[in-house]
């Protein structure tokens, strides 16, 4: 199936930007806790020993980021998804 990018965009942008801010809500209101549960997610890491206290400029700036790489990674994704679509010999 070949994929519209405006709404792969728009729903994957929308759906990293609300994880981010559930994310950054629960590194507030628990930071030890978020860390130990990051590090069930992470095998192998131990992030308690490079975690720092994440302030308002670094949540806001990483959320940017985070948005304007979602965008450009699922423009990327999309483009190629539909490349290889259109070349397949089975539809």
């Amino acid at each position: 199936m070949k994929l519209n990018a405006k709404h792969f965009i728009f729903t994957m942008t929308t759906f990293v930007a609300v994880v981010y801010i559930i994310c950054a809500i629960l590194i507030l209101m628990a930071p030890v806790t978020s860390i130990k549960i990051a590090n069930l997610l992470f095998h192998g890491l131990d992030l308690t020993k490079i975690s720092r206290t994440i302030g308002f400029v670094d949540i806001v700036y990483g959320f940017i980021v985070s948005t304007i790489a979602t965008v450009i990674y699922s423009a990327i994704f999309v483009t190629i998804w539909n490349y290889f679509y259109d070349r397949m010999e089975v539809k």
